[in-house]
């Protein structure tokens, strides 16, 4: 691990035994170093989990991941819930880098349809409507009639101008610009027939609409807002650092927008690097999906102070997501279920024991009777039992920034304490 062979520590204290169990366990230990020497550009950007401890740890090792990412060449999508810091953190670490871009309470800059046409925000809204929507596959000739209706109408299709579309008054726009000469009576009426296929689903879109809008309202882009609109699919193309606070993980259909985003350019080619903060993916299950679908296109990092919380009580999902990482740190927790499933995850080992038993024999000879001794004969018993390789409460008593490390590139199992 290049820099890493230099810090690790020789066992030189203890017996035979002690010693001969620290080889069978496998785990290495390090001499107290920076976390960047646990992310070496070599292995290039891979799958990370990161879960207890401290913020501020975390943080240093999300930043060495990131920093790897970028050096890359993947763009990076980091989603987070409510977290005040991340966004100005990461800014700090990397505006002068790339192009860095926060969607937050204080930076409302978010539009899912900025510079798309009528056929692909149709489609973004689709994929991505829950099935509780109901809607139908007409809707999407309605959804296109309005964005060429706003088109032609001088308008860009900036989301709140199709949240707050007078759907009931439509018609009588079109017949008003075609009265005025701004369109051609042949384009009107090619989008009232566009329209009218789909106008049985025109109280599912508003309703659509309103719940988006009511969800993404705190991030929303506004125009004429000194903020640039930006999206998943703007800051893919462009190769940019993007940092957007979903608010809550009920925001169901604010999430499933984010998610169809990024599984459309993922499917016309792109690459990307997404960051999970403390977000629960079981809370969404098209977030679900993203997860136990993932291809190679996506390098994925979920980080939080519990990771197998955040995962619930899938045991598939948390399957899923321990399988295909190729960095796992766990540092301290507290709940011991948790615990117990980082031990779990580190796996077993058969470790040697050793007794003693001592069975009496017969006496010395001696000439006076109450001078003989007994004869005492001692032998030593090794006998083999299975344990973790680290123990639950091992786990629960890290100290701070102290860390156990598995390297799936090179098949390692570290115990560290970063600095």
């Amino acid at each position: 691990m290049g820099f890493l062979n230099g810090v690790k520590e020789v066992f030189s204290i203890g017996s035979t035994l002690d010693r001969m169990n620290q080889g069978i366990d496998g785990v290495v230990n390090y001499k107290s170093c920076s976390v960047e020497n646990f992310f070496e550009s070599q292995y290039g950007t891979i799958n990370t989990i990161v879960s207890g401890g401290a913020d501020d740890i975390r943080f240093k090792v999300l930043r060495a991941h990131i920093a790897i990412a970028i050096n890359d060449g993947f763009p990076v999508i980091v989603l987070h819930q409510g977290n005040p810091y991340i966004g100005s953190r990461l800014r700090n670490e990397f505006g002068g880098v790339v192009e860095t871009n926060i969607v937050d309470i204080g930076s409302a800059c978010y539009d899912p349809f900025y510079d798309l046409d009528g056929g692909a925000i149709s489609e973004l809204v689709m994929g991505a409507a829950p099935k509780s929507f109901d809607i139908k596959h007409n809707a999407k000739y309605y959804i296109e009639g309005v964005v060429e209706l706003l088109k032609k109408s001088k308008k860009k299709p900036y989301f709140n101008l199709l949240a707050t579309c007078p759907h009931t008054t439509l018609f009588d726009k079109i017949d008003d610009l075609v009265g005025k000469n701004q369109i051609s009576d042949s384009d009107g009426q090619e989008i009232k027939s566009k329209l009218m296929i789909g106008q049985s689903e025109s109280a599912k879109i508003e309703s659509y609409f309103y719940t988006l809008q009511t969800q993404i309202q705190p991030f929303l882009y506004r125009t004429k807002s000194r903020e640039k609109p930006v999206n998943v699919r703007k800051n893919i193309s462009n190769k940019e650092l993007l940092v957007i606070n979903i608010g809550n993980i009920a925001n169901e259909l604010y999430v499933n927008v984010l998610i169809e985003e990024l599984k459309r350019a993922i499917a016309y080619g792109s690459s990307a690097a997404v960051v999970l903060d403390s977000i629960s993916i079981v809370g969404n299950d098209k977030l679900k999906e993203l997860i136990m679908g993932l291809s190679g296109q996506v390098r994925f990092t979920v980080i939080g102070d519990d990771v197998v919380a955040l995962s619930g009580s899938d045991e598939q999902l948390f399957t899923t997501l321990v399988g295909r990482a190729k960095k796992i740190v766990v540092l301290s927790h507290n709940a011991g279920t948790s615990a117990v499933k980082w031990s779990q995850v580190f796996g077993e080992h058969d470790k040697q024991e050793q007794s003693y038993s001592v069975s009496k024999g017969g006496s010395y000879n001696s000439p006076i009777p109450f001078m003989a001794s007994p004869n005492y004969n001692k032998q030593v018993n090794y006998n083999w039992k299975r344990e973790y390789i680290v123990k639950p409460e091992k786990i629960m008593n890290l100290g701070y920034g102290e860390a156990f490390v598995y390297s799936g590139d090179i098949n390692e199992l570290a115990h560290v304490t970063f600095r």
